[in-house]
């Protein structure tokens, strides 16, 4: 077993006890960095045991702390396991003598709800589900913004390639992907696609078209095309007086605004698939053969309700049924309304699915999760200001699209500024030329000067980690301010020394880093503007940048003055 770290007093954090077992988890009592206003939780859910449980205190867990676990059997003829999806978590706790179980364990970055469950003779017994919190960033306000910036930026990628690639009929056709995914994006793009549909409602697309109507002579306003091939088809319509042939009645053709269109008739096709989904979900939900969760449901039955009535209470009720057609409508490419509405049902067409990571929907391992967020905040801040010409993070295949954003493989996207053309290219993981050891810093801004031979390089390494500057510690000492970790920054002094290109005409190795950055999550700009390692970028040009949700505004001023 492994040994809880020395210098930490050990408190039961979590303690119970059922008909069958006693549950302890011991470790640091942080309960006071919590803020009740900030948790809607106990810090723990019990579920899936029928038994009365006594002994329950209030307790809270955090990233990177060690947890002793400790289940002991009150039955001497009852077989005791544990299961965690997390393979070390799951290995860390072991059987003695006695058959019960215990051993130590930390959830590392995985923040959020995470499920420990206890078996007896191989079956579910008991599931106690924690609630980890990060110490470096706020758990309600940033973490809940970094994941949601991660789904907006992939969401707005996959669909700048979508629009670019796919018209309506060829999506229409699609099946989609798994019903779990579809109701992951409809829940995430509901309230935007609600937006979106409210404005196509008070300003609908419509068209004019000529209708016919057949009318006595007198009463005739004006004699168009369609009025003569209609008597030349009728002459007995035609009577002669004096010596004119004048009609008894004829063809009165008059303009009239419909809005039975087929960009409205696709509209009212959307609608529909999106009720026929929503029917499927709730069928596929309730034969699961769990306790159907009543908020799941009652979400299905909001979604429904509102969908019907948009095809009953709008004038899509007097609409006719959509027809494919080859080519593909401006409207829902430029119109207000029809190409938001357009956005989301490429996205719930075709989905979304992250080559090797559980990327839009589940990542919980925050320090990588924070090293995406750096990357894709990045691309944000640039599309800001720049045009974007080319993006291979996202690609396309049989199954759907595919955003190729993983650690350890490169990606770039390559941006020009509109004001003087010169282009420049961020990218993530890419491998720097060195001497002796390649290099693969988390993100370089590449740019090439018009005018200028030399490519200027900028790292941005994003690290999830904070120096507090504790009280009497030599960081507070010669900084006063929590800040970036003084190792990180001497690997961004390392970086610019290790990353070199050989000059061809002279035969020496120069640097090529203009500039290596720190950046890691702390969400004080202004207090951090002071600090000794912000203010070194302009003097040496290394140093570190708060980023975070809350705190874009010094990075967004550095691109700005690098660009």
């Amino acid at each position: 077993m492994d040994s809880q770290p020395s210098g930490r007093s050990k408190e039961e954090l979590l303690c119970f006890e059922t008909d069958k077992i006693y549950f302890t988890i011991k470790g640091k009592n942080r309960n006071s960095e919590i803020d009740e206003k900030d948790t809607n939780s106990r810090g723990y859910l019990i579920s899936y045991s029928e038994e009365k449980i006594t002994g329950m205190e209030k307790a809270y867990f955090f990233e990177y702390e060690n947890y002793e676990l400790i289940i002991e059997k009150k039955d001497r003829d009852i077989d005791l396991s544990f299961h965690h999806e997390n393979k070390d978590i799951r290995n860390k706790i072991t059987k003695n003598r006695s058959g019960s179980l215990s051993g130590i364990i930390t959830f590392k970055g995985e923040i959020g709800y995470s499920d420990l469950v206890i078996r007896i003779n191989g079956r579910d017994y008991l599931i106690v589900t924690v609630e980890v919190f990060p110490t470096k960033i706020d758990y309600r306000k940033d973490y809940t913004a970094i994941r949601n910036d991660v789904n907006e930026e992939i969401y707005n990628l996959a669909f700048d390639f979508l629009k670019r690639t796919y018209s309506l009929s060829g999506l229409t056709k699609h099946k989609g992907d798994s019903l779990s995914e579809y109701y992951s994006i409809l829940n995430y793009i509901f309230e935007k696609l609600k937006k979106a549909l409210k404005v196509i409602i008070a300003m609908p697309h419509h068209s004019l078209i000529n209708e016919g109507q057949i009318v006595p002579y007198h009463k005739l306003k004006n004699v168009t095309s369609e009025t003569i091939k209609w008597l030349e088809k009728r002459p007995e319509k035609l009577v002669k007086k004096k010596d004119k042939f004048l009609p008894v009645e004829a063809m009165q053709i008059s303009k009239k605004i419909t809005l039975d269109t087929n960009e409205n008739r696709f509209l009212k096709f959307i609608i529909k698939s999106i009720l026929f989904k929503l029917k499927e979900l709730k069928k596929s939900y309730l034969k699961l053969g769990r306790t159907p969760d009543s908020s799941v449901i009652s979400k299905l039955e909001g979604f429904t309700r509102t969908m019907n009535n948009y095809l009953t209470s709008t004038f899509l009720k007097n609409v006719g049924e959509y027809e494919f057609r080859e080519n593909s409508s401006m409207v829902f490419k430029m119109a207000v309304g029809y190409k938001e509405v357009y956005k989301y049902y490429l996205m719930l067409q075709k989905g979304l699915t992250l080559k090797g990571q559980l990327f839009k929907l589940n990542i919980k391992e925050l320090p990588l999760l924070y090293e995406y967020w750096c990357f894709i905040k990045i691309n944000a801040l640039l599309r800001k200001h720049y045009n974007l010409i080319s993006n291979d993070t996202v690609k396309v295949n049989n199954n759907g699209i595919f955003v190729y954003l993983k650690k350890g493989k490169e990606s770039k996207v390559v941006y020009e500024n509109p004001e003087n053309g010169e282009r420049f290219v961020l990218s993530y993981n890419s491998k720097m030329p060195s001497q002796t050891v390649g290099q693969k810093p988390d993100n370089v801004l590449h740019i090439d000067k018009i005018g200028e031979k030399a490519t200027y390089n900028y790292i941005f390494d994003a690290k999830y980690k904070l120096d507090r500057a504790i009280k009497g510690s030599s960081y507070e000492k010669h900084n006063k301010t929590p800040g970036p970790k003084e190792e990180d920054i001497n690997t961004m002094h390392k970086y610019r020394d290790a990353i070199v290109r050989k000059n061809e005409k002279t035969g020496r190795y120069e640097k090529i880093i203009a500039g290596a950055f720190v950046l890691f999550p702390y969400g004080d700009e202004e207090e951090y503007s002071e600090h000794p390692l912000y203010k070194s970028i302009e003097n040496v040009g290394i140093g570190g940048i708060p980023f975070l949700p809350r705190g874009t505004e010094l990075m967004e001023g550095l691109l700005k003055e690098y660009v």
